[in-house]
């Protein structure tokens, strides 16, 4: 009989009439009225620690760098050499990023 109390996928004749418990043993609710947990945004976590917020703008510097090196690798004048050496930036980005999301995963403050 304990089979046939539990709810089953795809079967839910009776999901008006199933009640949860809430969080104080006290009160009871029916299901359809248990708080929805938050969906999780992408930006909003980034943005939600300084920890992300550094790790994202490192991400997006490596990007960057790591396109800039292409383009200065595949150039038609070898004469036009860049000042800034992108492999090295996007490497240092890159690790800074890895770092930092590191940190904000073990920190969750």
């Amino acid at each position: 009989d304990a089979a046939l109390s539990r709810l089953k996928h795809g079967f839910d004749s009776r999901r008006g009439h199933h009640i949860a418990m809430a969080a104080t043993a006290d009160r009871l609710r029916p299901a359809g009225q248990l708080p929805m947990a938050r969906a999780m945004d992408p930006i909003d976590t980034a943005l939600s620690h300084p920890f992300f917020t550094v790790a994202t703008l490192a991400g997006a510097i490596a990007l960057f760098g790591t396109i800039r090196d292409r383009f200065h690798a595949r150039r038609r004048d070898l004469d036009r050499v860049s000042l800034v050496s992108w492999g090295h930036v996007s490497s240092w980005a890159l690790i800074v990023a890895i770092v930092c999301l590191a940190m904000g995963l073990r920190h969750p403050g």
